[in-house]
C-alpha cells in the first residue's frame, strides 16, 4: 500500500488507540508494475496514447519524473537496473 494512502486510512478510519499502535515498515510486501490503458473503442485512443507518451518523455527529459516517483518504483513493466525512467513507451494494442 502506498504510505500516503495508509497514513490517510490510519488517521481517518481507525480509533486513536489503534492508530497509535501502527508503524510503517518500508520493506514492500510485494512490488507491481503500473500500466496505462486506453479503450480500443475510443476513437481518440491512439491520440491519447501519443499524448501520454509525449508527456512522459517531457517529464523524463526535464527530470521531473524522478522528482515525482521514488527511485525504486518499477515503471512501465520493468524493474531492471539497466533501464532508466520512462525508456519504454506505450505501444501495445490489446483487444478485449
Amino acid at each position: 500500500m502506498d504510505p500516503v494512502v495508509g497514513e490517510h486510512i490510519i488517521d481517518n478510519e481507525l480509533p486513536l488507540i489503534v492508530a497509535g499502535q501502527i508503524t510503517f515498515d518500508p520493506t514492500p510486501v510485494r512490488e507491481a508494475a503500473y500500466h496505462v490503458l486506453f479503450s480500443g473503442g475510443n476513437p481518440k485512443a491512439e491520440s491519447l496514447r501519443d499524448r501520454f507518451n509525449d508527456g512522459l518523455a517531457t517529464l523524463k527529459a526535464t527530470g521531473r519524473l524522478k522528482q515525482l516517483l521514488p527511485d525504486d518504483l518499477p515503471l512501465l513493466g520493468f524493474s531492471s537496473e539497466s533501464k532508466k525512467w520512462g525508456d519504454t513507451p506505450c505501444t501495445e494494442k490489446h483487444s478485449g
